[in-house]
């Protein structure tokens, strides 16, 4: 999977200890519990990932 971070988000991992494959591991098995297909320039969604080594996401 293809991801690219936006300088702010990537801040804001930072100040969270989240790592990028934290966030990977949030997208390949986390639940969706909002989509927001109009969003533009592309297609959102809002996911809950559970446990990610040890700590909830």
């Amino acid at each position: 999977m293809n991801q690219v971070f936006r300088s702010h988000a990537i801040k804001r991992m930072f100040q969270r200890g989240i790592t990028a494959e934290d966030v990977r591991q949030v997208l390949m098995t986390g639940k969706t519990i909002m989509d927001y297909p109009q969003d533009t320039p592309y297609p959102n969604c809002l996911k809950i990932g559970g446990e990610v080594i040890g700590r909830s996401m």
